[in-house]
């Protein structure tokens, strides 16, 4: 038999079964029964998603971040096509954010242009570990200036949304 005896894991357990304090929660557990409560319900988030398709020229926001929550990113796809008189100046395409602790736009993921050249290309990451973006503060695709030609960009992010998540 293994004994608990963390008392702040014997308070979540009473307040997960909705018990009064003065409730003395099993603090042992049986070989033969194992009680099973998620004692930690906050710590399962949903992953929502959000996703842009942009043709013209300029800064996009695929998502601004929530002033009360934490944001966490768990994936990015960034994609984009152009035709050869796409007059885009050799750069990157950009996925940007400003991540938690620091004040600036910041690349998460960019893929690299060439002027005047038909070239398309696709990048998909999945954080091992989130990352964390400041609050209310955008997620968007960077920047492009263009007057011909054609440039479609494309990205999606999956996120987490929690007032409380430990990375």
């Amino acid at each position: 038999m293994t004994q608990i005896l963390n008392q702040s894991t014997l308070r979540e357990i009473r307040q997960a079964l909705s018990v009064p304090n003065s409730y003395n929660a099993p603090s042992y557990s049986s070989d033969q029964v194992i009680p099973v409560v998620n004692v930690n319900p906050k710590d399962y988030k949903e992953s929502k998603y959000a996703t842009l398709s942009k043709t013209n020229t300029g800064t996009a926001t695929i998502y601004t971040t929530d002033l009360n929550k934490d944001t966490f990113l768990t994936s990015v796809q960034l994609s984009f096509a152009k035709d050869a008189t796409c007059d885009a100046a050799t750069g990157s395409v950009v996925l940007q954010a400003i991540p938690f602790g620091l004040t600036s736009q910041t690349a998460i993921v960019s893929i690299a242009t060439i002027t005047l050249t038909a070239q398309s290309g696709n990048i998909f990451l999945e954080f091992n570990k989130p990352v964390k973006i400041a609050r209310n503060t955008a997620i968007q695709i960077g920047g492009f200036s263009y007057t011909v030609g054609i440039m479609s960009r494309q990205a999606t992010i999956t996120y987490i949304e929690t007032d409380v998540y430990e990375q």
